[in-house]
């Protein structure tokens, strides 16, 4: 189990996750947890509705169901060392996003993962965290570890699932770099530029952003129309400042219809390809 400095696991976690693990004989848990800001403040409800989601067998072949709680942090899991060492799943990227490739290439290795709609842990939505401090070298280091991924899931002939993970990621991307006050416009022109490969995918993978305000942006940023981007960017950016922190972290990611909508086109994607 791995755990950040500025969140808590609950008392029972450990243990209960280690449990489960050998009931299920699962490679991984994964649990449900409660988001917190930086003043200790919880939500009222956990991050995934336990209305909607029991505990269940986590599968490749219905990611329109699972990726939902497929979330790629490492506090809320538990892995089974052996399963990590027969497949050499390590830290082989430097972070920011260390985490992302850690677990999406332990999802793609494992023969049996199990999601328990148990809260786990709290996770705080720390503004002053790494992964905050969004300047031009976190994109930089972004774009790489981003490359670095889209070949683990392409040299694992897993491009389907590679969709879904795209999906949460290209939007939470670019509010990242909507959202940064540390960054100047010539900077964020650079990084677009940089980053032009991943945010064209969209259209090729045959998604829809799951925050609308975006679409017209990845259009202008896929013709390479960077200074309407830029526009789009700033005006964007000014309706965020009214969210709070938890609606900003919301608006970022696909809903459990969003990723039904997706699942249309499941079919399209074997391995490395695109079907016609």
């Amino acid at each position: 189990m791995f755990l950040d400095a500025d969140d808590m696991l609950e008392d029972y976690a450990c243990e209960y996750m280690y449990n489960l693990a050998e009931e299920k004989n699962a490679d991984y848990i994964s649990g449900n947890y409660v988001m917190m800001d930086e003043f200790d403040k919880k939500r009222e409800k956990p991050a995934f509705d336990t209305e909607v989601y029991g505990d269940f067998e986590i599968k490749l072949d219905d990611l329109s169901r699972s990726f939902m709680v497929m979330n790629s942090t490492l506090w809320n899991k538990i892995y089974r060392r052996e399963f990590l060492n027969k497949n050499n799943i390590k830290f082989d990227v430097n972070p920011p996003s260390e985490d992302d490739y850690f677990t999406s290439l332990a999802y793609i290795k494992a023969n049996k993962g199990y999601y328990t709609s148990k809260v786990i842990c709290d996770y705080r939505l720390n503004p002053n965290s790494t992964s905050n401090k969004c300047d031009e070298k976190y994109f930089v280091k972004q774009n790489d570890v981003y490359k670095t991924i889209y070949n683990s899931f392409k040299t694992n002939e897993k491009m389907g699932f590679y969709r879904y993970y795209y999906a949460k990621k290209s939007p939470y991307l670019m509010c990242k770099l909507i959202d940064s006050d540390i960054i100047s416009i010539s900077e964020k022109e650079s990084i677009l530029k940089r980053l032009h490969w991943f945010f064209s995918l969209s259209d090729e993978l045959m998604i829809v952003s799951a925050n609308k305000n975006l679409i017209p942006l990845y259009q202008d940023i896929k013709n390479k129309e960077y200074d309407e981007a830029l526009k789009k960017m700033e005006e964007i950016k000014q309706i965020r400042k009214k969210y709070s922190v938890f609606e900003k972290n919301r608006t970022c990611f696909p809903t459990l219809e969003q990723y039904k909508e997706m699942s249309k086109y499941d079919d399209k994607f074997e391995n490395n390809t695109i079907s016609t």
